[in-house]
């Protein structure tokens, strides 16, 4: 089943000591859901192509025609790119905004920026009126707000910094905890699991850290730089500035300056998607709630949504700058989008 492409996780998820029909129905419920393991293959045709090559020649001509009719079926299934349009405007910073964040509740917006320490590096607005409710992080030993990230249960509060990654109370505002190994220079990304369990740091030097945030354990380090002469190549052409997590924890996108935009396999640790990009640096990427579109922004001031199973470009829209992050509502219907010249705007899908 590992050669399908089923992690751990999902494993961990399947009952085997009940009915054979029932063990059959949830594992075809994971590998729909898992969709591709490699590019331009489902996981359930991959499943049914190992079937057709332990059957006789009338089974395979049956199998041959359900592949089929799975593979016209996707064709049709593609997302709706809609229409976007900007619903808000907020230009209440007075510097670049670096990331953004929108709460499991979807009420609340969350931002940071960098060099705001009088008025607060962190601000939290409402939604669906564009108003400010209050801010966080005041005082000079906040400086450096490279990213952000809150837990799906809307609890703990991420916050990427130069060499470290602090966890903040989200209601609170208290500091509970520093993760300070495997940073090297800025943290300039952060993304939660949907299930909670883990933390993916990006940071500048293309490294992309999986974090047991709870106790505070690196568990892994996915696009390490391995010499000095890939660690001097990082440092001056290629800087990671972006990572996301798909909401089935198989895939982890991420991007930057010199960097593809790229869809990794989260246990592997391998590529198995690029999707194309213009010249421009991709500086924030972000996954549907449903997991079937990615959302990039870039430095050209343009935000792209993507179709990430067919790596099909769907729809183009244009911010009034260079767009350091996007972030998508709970429901999906709702993408934010934040530019270095502090502007935020919030933008509605209408299909």
């Amino acid at each position: 089943m590992r050669s399908l492409g089923m992690s751990t996780n999902v494993l961990n998820r399947l009952v085997f000591n009940q009915p054979v029909d029932n063990f059959i129905t949830d594992m075809l419920k994971e590998l729909i859901t898992l969709s591709e393991i490699t590019v331009g293959k489902p996981a359930l045709c991959a499943l049914l192509e190992v079937i057709r090559s332990d059957v006789g020649e009338d089974v395979k001509v049956s199998v041959d025609e359900l592949l089929r009719q799975i593979r016209e079926e996707l064709k049709k299934q593609q997302p709706p790119s809609g229409i976007w349009k900007c619903l808000h405007t907020l230009d209440e910073h007075s510097g670049s905004v670096e990331s953004v964040a929108i709460s499991p509740d979807g009420q609340t917006l969350i931002n940071s920026g960098n060099f705001e320490a009088a008025d607060g590096n962190i601000k939290l607005w409402d939604v669906s009126t564009g108003k400010l409710k209050r801010t966080l992080a005041q005082g000079l030993s906040n400086f450096g707000f490279f990213s952000l990230a809150i837990s799906p249960d809307g609890n703990t509060l991420a916050i990427g910094q130069y060499g470290a990654v602090k966890l903040w109370n989200f209601h609170t505002g208290e500091e509970l905890n520093i993760l300070w190994a495997g940073h090297a220079r800025q943290v300039n990304s952060l993304a939660f699991s949907s299930d909670g369990q883990f933390l993916v740091a990006g940071c500048s030097l293309s490294d992309i850290n999986i974090w047991d945030w709870r106790n505070q354990n690196l568990l892994r380090t996915i696009n390490q730089t391995s010499d000095w002469i890939g660690f001097v190549t990082s440092l001056v052409l290629k800087v990671l500035w972006c990572v996301a997590i798909s909401p089935n924890g198989q895939v982890i996108a991420s991007g930057g300056e010199n960097l593809p935009l790229a869809l990794w396999n989260f246990d592997s640790g391998t590529i198995w998607r690029t999707l194309p990009k213009s010249k421009a640096k991709v500086c924030s990427v972000a996954f549907s709630p449903d997991g079937q579109i990615l959302a990039s922004g870039s430095q050209d001031n343009t935000i792209r949504i993507w179709n990430i199973h067919t790596g099909d470009l769907l729809y183009t829209f244009n911010h009034s700058g260079e767009v350091n992050c996007v972030a998508f509502s709970p429901d999906g219907k709702t993408l934010v989008s934040a530019d270095n010249a502090g502007i935020i705007k919030v933008w509605r899908v209408f299909i």
